[in-house]
Order: C-alpha cells, then sequence, then structure tokens
C-alpha cells in the first residue's frame, strides 16, 4: 500500500505527478493556507505531511496522541515554522531543501538592490498612479552601486552568490560578519560585529537562519548605527527584523531604503511597513522560479523516498535483531550490544528496538557510548597529559569508562540506574539533574556505539599511519598506542557485560564521509541555533580520527559478532 502524503498548496505540475506515481497524495486543490485544526486532524491520516515555509506546525500540532505521521516533509529551506523540538519529543523527522535555491534568492536579493537603489518601486507607483511630471535633472535620485560596500550578515551559500554578482555586475566591494571567521572569504572583508559592519555598509544584506539565536537582530539600535544614506535588504527570515523600528527609521530617514521579500506574520504583513515609501515590497519570490520550485518540490520527493526506502530496511533489520534475541534471551537482565560505523544507523535501530520490545511487555532502554563521553575539561587535561589528540572525543580514551562499568553491572544486578546524557552542542555532559533515573528493573539494555565490542590491534598494526592526520599530528604514535592500550583494558572489561553484540557493517570506511554529511544536516534539522553544521572538507578531517579503528573493526567483527548485518551504501540489508 502506497504512503498516504498530505501536501499543504498545489505544487509545480510536474513534482505532483512524481509524487502521485509513488504515493497516496491528497492535494490542498483551493491552495489556501490550511488552518491548525486541519493539520492537527492530518496528523491520524496521513503518513507524511508536507508543508511550506508559510505553514505554522506548532506543539499543539506535533502533540497529537498517537499519530500516524512519521515525517514532515518540508517544502523550503527554513523551517522555523516547524516547533522542531516538539517533532523531536513526538519522533518525527524532519526534512528540507537547501542548496537549491541558492541562485534565485540570490539574483533577488540583487533585484531589491537595484530596486532600492535607484527607487524604481516609487517610480512605477508614481507612473502607474499619474502623477508623472516629465523627466528633470533632480526627479527620484537614486545612488550609483559602483565601489559601494555590500555588507552581508552571514556568509553561506546564498551570501556568497550574492556576493559574486555584486561584485561581477556592479563593481561593489564585499563585507561580511558570520558567527565564525570563514577560510575562503573570496576577497571579502570580515568584521567580528554585526555593529561594525553595520556602521561601514552602503547596503547592508540579511543572510541569516531564523530562530531565537537572530529574532530582531535588526532592531533600532542597529538601525541607527548605519549610514543615514544605506540600505537593508532582507531575503533570510522575517523574525530578523524588528518592522516596527525599521517603519520608524524609514520614516524618520535614518536610512535611506530597505527592500523586503520576507516578513514575521507571512502572509499577513505589517500595516506599518506597507505606509513606507522608499520601502520595496515583494510577496517571497526569492525561490519564485520555474526551474527553483520544481528542484525543490523534486528534493521533497528524493526526502520522501528515502525515509520511506529507509524506513522498510530498518523494519527488515529490527525483523533480524528481534528475532536473533528472542533466541539468546533467557531469565534475568539481557545487555545487548550493537556497533556500527559512524551514521549506519545505530541509534535509530535502537529506538526502533526498544520501541518494539517494550510494546511486548519489557523494559527496555538504551545507551548509546557517546553519553559516556569525558567532559570538555577532562579531555583538555588528556591533552595536556598525554596527546592533543585526545581534545577531539570519541576515540578509546575519551569516555568515562568507569561510569558505563557501573552502570552495566547495575543492569545485570536488577538494581536501579541513572542514564547519563552528553550534549554534543556545548561539548559536556548535561546537569544530573537532567539524566533519566530507572527505578525498574530493566529486561534488556542496549548498548550501541560506533566502537562498541572492538578489540585492540596488534603492536605491528599500529606503526605506519592510517592517514594524513596521524602522519601530520602523532607520527610516533602515541595517540594510536595509548587508544589502543585503553581499548584492550577498561574497554574490553566494559564490553565484556556484554552478552550479545550485533555489528552493522558498512561496505567500506569510504561511505562514511556521506553517512557523517547526513548526520551534520540532521542535527541542523533538530537544533538549528546549536552551531554551525561541518562542511565537506570539515567532515573529511574529522572522520580521520575514528578512521584506524573503523577500519579494524571492519575487518575483524564480522568474525567473532553474534549478528552480522551487511549494510549497503543505504544503509540497507545487502
Amino acid at each position: 500500500m502506497k504512503p498516504k502524503i498530505l501536501l499543504s498548496r498545489r505544487w509545480p505540475d510536474a513534482v505532483e505527478a512524481r509524487l502521485a506515481a509513488h504515493y497516496d497524495v491528497t492535494l490542498n486543490t483551493d491552495d489556501q493556507p490550511l488552518s491548525e485544526a486541519r493539520f492537527r486532524e492530518a496528523m491520524a491520516r496521513f503518513d507524511a505531511l508536507c508543508p511550506t515555509v508559510s505553514d505554522r506546525i506548532p506543539a499543539s500540532v506535533l502533540a497529537e496522541p498517537d499519530p500516524r505521521v512519521r515525517i514532515i516533509a518540508n517544502y523550503g529551506a527554513g523551517f522555523e515554522h516547524i516547533d522542531l523540538g516538539a517533532a523531536k519529543a513526538a519522533g518525527l523527522v524532519v526534512t528540507n531543501t537547501p542548496d537549491v535555491l541558492t541562485d534565485a534568492t540570490a539574483e533577488l536579493a540583487l533585484l531589491l538592490i537595484l530596486m532600492t537603489s535607484r527607487r524604481a518601486g516609487e517610480g512605477e507607483r508614481e507612473l502607474r498612479e499619474g502623477r508623472w511630471a516629465g523627466w528633470r535633472p533632480t526627479h527620484l535620485l537614486g545612488q550609483s552601486l559602483a565601489g559601494k560596500a555590500l555588507g552581508l550578515v552571514g556568509y553561506g551559500r546564498i551570501a556568497r552568490a550574492t556576493a559574486q554578482r555584486a561584485r561581477a555586475a556592479l563593481g561593489m566591494k564585499i563585507a561580511y560578519h558570520s558567527r565564525r571567521r570563514v577560510e575562503d572569504e573570496d576577497g571579502a572583508i570580515y568584521h567580528d560585529t554585526l555593529q561594525g559592519l553595520a556602521a561601514v555598509s552602503d547596503v547592508l544584506s540579511l543572510h541569516t537562519p531564523g530562530g531565537p539565536a537572530t529574532h530582531h537582530m535588526i532592531d533600532a539600535d542597529l538601525l541607527a548605527r548605519m549610514k543615514p544614506g544605506a540600505i537593508l535588504i532582507n531575503t533570510a527570515r522575517g523574525s530578523v527584523v524588528a518592522e516596527e523600528d525599521l517603519a520608524r527609521a524609514l520614516n524618520k530617514g535614518v536610512i535611506a531604503a530597505a527592500g523586503l521579500d520576507v516578513y514575521q506574520g507571512e502572509p499577513q504583513v505589517n500595516p506599518v511597513l506597507l505606509a513606507a515609501p522608499n520601502l520595496v515590497l515583494l510577496p517571497h519570490l526569492g525561490s519564485a522560479t520555474l526551474e527553483t520550485r520544481t528542484a525543490m518540490g523534486m528534493r521533497v520527493a528524493d526526502n520522501l523516498d528515502r525515509f520511506f526506502r529507509e524506513r522498510r530496511r530498518l523494519i527488515a533489520s529490527l525483523d533480524a535483531i528481534e528475532a536473533a534475541l528472542d533466541g539468546w534471551r533467557r531469565d534475568g537482565p539481557f545487555i545487548l550490544g550493537l556497533c556500527g560505523a559512524q551514521g549506519s544507523g545505530k541509534s535509530t535501530l535502537a529506538a526502533g528496538l526498544a520501541e518494539r520490545l517494550t510494546a511486548r511487555g519489557l523494559r527496555v532502554d538504551a545507551l548509546s557510548i557517546d553519553d559516556l563521553y569525558l567532559s570538555h575539561a577532562a579531555r583538555q587535561q588528556m591533552a595536556q597529559d598525554i596527546h592533543p589528540l585526545f581534545a577531539t572525543r570519541g576515540p578509546p580514551g575519551t569516555h568515562d569508562v568507569a561510569r558505563g562499568l557501573s552502570i552495566l553491572d547495575d543492569v545485570k544486578a536488577g538494581r536501579s540506574v541513572t542514564l547519563p546524557r552528553f550534549d554534543k552542542a556545548t561539548d559536556d555532559p548535561v546537569p544530573r539533574s537532567s539524566w533519566r533515573r530507572l527505578d525498574a528493573p530493566l529486561d534488556v539494555l542496549i548498548f550501541e556505539g560506533w566502537c562498541v565490542g572492538a578489540r585492540l590491534q596488534a603492536e605491528h598494526q599500529l606503526i605506519a599511519p592510517a592517514n594524513a592526520l596521524e602522519a601530520r599530528r602523532d607520527p610516533q604514535a602515541a595517540w594510536r598506542r595509548h587508544a589502543n592500550a585503553v581499548l584492550g583494558g577498561p574497554y574490553g572489561a566494559l564490553f565484556s557485560r556484554i552478552d550479545r553484540l550485533v555489528f552493522l557493517a558498512a561496505p567500506g570506511f569510504e561511505v562514511v564521509h556521506g553517512w557523517r554529511r547526513q548526520q551534520e544536516e540532521a542535527l541542523r534539522l533538530q537544533s538549528p541555533d546549536a552551531g554551525r553544521v561541518m562542511g565537506d572538507d570539515e567532515i573529511a578531517a574529522f572522520i580521520q580520527h575514528y578512521e584506524r579503528l573503523t577500519r579494524h573493526i571492519l575487518a575483524t567483527m564480522p568474525g567473532y559478532a553474534d549478528l552480522v548485518l551487511s549494510l549497503d551504501e543505504e544503509r540497507g540489508l545487502s
């Protein structure tokens, strides 16, 4: 049976045709915004919701009991209209459509820059209203852009594309501000404060995500720091601008003009904006080309295809593990080890297995080895005392093995346990008051992690560096020798508590980069304000910390794991 999906608005014909061929699609034929009540009703009727950036999906919708919906496939790059915390709490996957709208949005930013600098909106209104008195030397004088400073708030793909066009077509100079200075600046000048950038920019163009971190970033104070003849452009998110403050600044001549394509309450527009003559307003047209909107819809279709394909594969993996577990379990608490490379789906599989077993009346929980990470301060001390590479969490030596042993021993003894949690955004364990206490004895604990069950390497295997990171930063093999020693000692004791070991065998280390990239995108969706996700080059550098042991596990664990699930590149059973 085809999954049932709901499209909240009409989409380009080619996209609707593709979706109709593979899904049971319900279209919003009126093409009018759906009410919150309609979305709540849809949670019980459909397998997937496909909203647009104008559809609010608040916690009250996502809190519907026993929802049928498992994925919210958003048509748009932004997702501040979706309560991501509530979606995560409900176990829902949220996807978006980044990357495909870069060129179209950059083109629109340039359009707004030209319209505001040359007062084109005022001129068109004058002409249509019959107020043009003919050509005259002082009529609607704007400002030239050649040699002027374009300040970009945020320096991601769209900002860079805007900068390239403004430099090449208009001869503008480029400056930017972002939370982190980028390595490849393309000749742009970095400002470490937004206020500093605003003070020197002739045009200030916004390219930031929405959310609490950027809410009303552009307010009366910031506008007052801009040049009197400056122009503000917003193609990012409406919530970034305090609209009342902007209207006052325009009316008082604090800045010369502004161009907006996004609004805080869209599709409603604040009336104070409509009254400002030196303000160009567009109805969220940033991605409005046939090519881009079709590409966005096709990205949604790709996201749906991937989700339902992986869901079918997840079910197959769960079936295999559950069947094996039924044969392994006897009376008393059981500890199931689950190992797999980064991005192999361990956490998803552990959560799915726990849900299944709980439905059968068993007391089940999961512990990730990531939640045993040492504090940032403790790893910094290791970096000083043993080797600088121990500052990076992940490899053996960076976990609180003693705590892990205590937890597993308590589970085995049928005692109450408290499960820790690590916050990767802060790089520290969360406060103990937020740890989960389990008073009733567990029937099954799923202990998952990328190196769970790993065995140490022979000394001769440690001599040659595994990659450029080891060659450059661990030429004497001190880091890898210490990691290997603790793997054979404390970690070996920890893993000996496991009753049975399941191994998710990747087809090779080469797939880990792509899997890790998908993880980064998922992290960004779950918590857009937690920080910048890693780019491809950063991921490639980061996974070198894991490469040696991952390759060793791939080569050896199939020989001793109790169940080996061989995965293909898309994490399906091969």
